[in-house]
């Protein structure tokens, strides 16, 4: 014989919403983490340095720090970069994810494009990364010219996987 369980919101002891269940079949977790930041006029970077976000869409949780994103809890995170690199005369331009788990940054993973001089580039870096939790991670600017002028042209996303 089957069971059913009629619930629309599971709370957690402190009274916040932890999971909400839709009529639809919809579940939503509201203190998912969450971080949402994009660069604008944040001023051009050179090679070996970390890459400047000045806008914080969404920080749910904030866990995003001084360019930083710390893991609140333990699981997979789904990271999606964008940077556009300056029309210099740089041919590569090469962009690092870096994690640290306690003992300093070190490259996780990396994408990278070549150019012609005088020309613009995008350069964008997906991946899922393990993280536990306190493990930080951020994107390093290798080598290139990040974009510094007006626009939306750079954005990170960083989210807990259910």
């Amino acid at each position: 014989m089957a069971s059913e369980l009629g619930v629309q919101t599971i709370q957690h002891t402190n009274g916040t919403d932890a999971l909400v269940i839709g009529s639809d079949g919809s579940v939503l977790a509201p203190n998912q983490p969450l971080v949402s930041v994009r660069a604008e006029n944040a001023g051009a970077t050179s090679g070996s340095s970390v890459v400047p976000w000045n806008i914080e869409d969404i920080d749910r949780g904030g866990d995003f720090a001084s360019n930083v994103f710390t893991a609140p809890v333990s699981g997979d995170y789904m990271v999606n970069a964008h940077v556009l690199y300056d029309n210099g005369t740089a041919l590569t331009s090469h962009l690092v994810l870096q994690k640290d788990t306690g003992s300093g940054f070190s490259s996780y993973t990396d994408a990278y494009t070549q150019k012609s001089s005088g020309e613009y580039s995008g350069v964008a870096l997906v991946c899922i990364v393990n993280l536990n939790s306190g493990d930080k991670i951020r994107l390093w600017n290798e080598f290139g010219t990040v974009y510094g002028g007006g626009g939306n042209y750079h954005s990170l996303c960083i989210y807990l996987l259910p």
